[in-house]
């Protein structure tokens, strides 16, 4: 096993613990370490062959270093299926406290790039390993990671990949920084505050006034994935809305259907349909009618507001959305040009006759 190579990649073949184990922790480790432990062949699917995890390309180009014989050779199918038969693998348990010694460490470097397929000028660093690794790719005892083998009764044993395993805390540690980094970018405007809030499953009106922002942070430290997708989602604005319309009894969600409170008539199958029928000029006046109900909520409920604008509710507007909004505090106009565009929708005075016509065609 040549760990110096500039492409070795090293990765385990791991055991799972035993309900046993699991349930008597650390005590029972040293018992079952002393028990052997392995697996063999086993049958690639809807065949009667052993499998290998290997396409025939790959089996052409591989085996014959292994086998010694051509791939032309009459007997090479043969000589390969017996090959696998009569492969048997043992896993060495962990010896105490002691994790470099746990699992079979195998060699599965290519020797000219990791990134590209096993080819005739990209073999395995040790031919042997590769091959193993491979076979246990396909096999039914063996989960891909310890976490989707944990709970399935028919896995036996799990890949350990270091690389992989660290690859994914990098991202995941960008992927939080991003994340943060809007956090802080939004965080003074409340109603956006407020709209990720909401996108993210949570109402503010049950948190404590102030203390918006804070819980909006918590949410970002746990699922940074999840806020980022929604700060990038060029739907966010309509989906507050509905979502806003929802918490208001205005909009119902029945399951994953929306309906109007009201009369009880579809908007929605699911929040997808919904975005279509909110920008689908076909329903513009329906949907003028539903944004000029949710206004007057918003009025209704504007003295449990700050006086301050930016923590007021804002009239949503009929067409555009998510663009920026002067404030209402005095800034010099160079201030304002460098003010974080807030997720804040508006409306004129034109758009309010719109709206107002709407609900008057409806009533009749």
């Amino acid at each position: 096993m040549d760990i110096n190579h500039k492409n070795s990649r090293i990765i385990y073949i791991r055991r799972l613990p035993t309900f046993a184990q699991s349930s008597r922790g650390e005590e029972l480790n040293d018992y079952f370490a002393q028990a052997q432990k392995g697996y063999g062949s086993y049958l690639a699917p809807n065949s009667a062959s052993p499998g290998t995890g290997l396409s025939s390309t790959e089996i052409d180009l591989l085996l014959p270093y292994v086998l010694n014989i051509p791939k032309e050779d009459r007997d090479f199918r043969k000589l390969v299926a017996a090959w696998y038969e009569n492969l048997g693998i043992k896993i060495p348990a962990k010896i105490g406290n002691n994790a470099a010694t746990e699992g079979l460490k195998l060699e599965i470097g290519l020797d000219a790039d990791n990134s590209k397929p096993v080819a005739v000028d990209n073999l395995p660093i040790n031919m042997f390993d590769y091959l193993r690794w491979r076979h246990a790719l396909g096999h039914p005892w063996i989960a891909p990671s310890e976490n989707d083998g944990r709970g399935n009764q028919l896995k036996q044993f799990y890949i350990y990949d270091p690389t992989v395993i660290n690859q994914g805390l990098i991202d995941t540690n960008q992927e939080s920084d991003e994340a943060l980094t809007k956090y802080l970018a939004i965080k003074n405007n409340t109603r956006s505050v407020n709209m990720f809030l909401t996108l993210m499953g949570v109402k503010p009106n049950t948190i404590a006034k102030g203390q918006e922002f804070v819980e909006l942070r918590k949410l970002v430290t746990k699922s940074p994935k999840k806020f980022l997708e929604l700060y990038n989602d060029k739907n966010k604005e309509i989906k507050y809305t509905i979502e806003d319309m929802i918490n208001n009894k205005i909009l119902e969600r029945v399951g994953e259907r929306i309906i109007t409170g009201d009369s009880g008539d579809a908007v929605g199958n699911n929040m997808k349909e919904a975005i279509l029928y909110f920008t689908d000029t076909r329903y513009s006046k329906e949907v003028n009618y539903l944004k000029a109900k949710l206004n007057e909520v918003w009025k209704k409920n504007s003295t449990s507001f700050d006086t301050d604008e930016d923590l007021a509710p804002a009239p949503i507007e009929v067409a555009s959305l998510a663009i920026p909004r002067k404030s209402a505090s005095k800034k010099s106009s160079k201030e304002q040009e460098d003010t974080e565009p807030i997720f804040m929708p508006t409306i004129n005075e034109e758009e309010v006759a719109t709206v107002e016509g709407a609900l008057g065609d409806l009533d009749e």
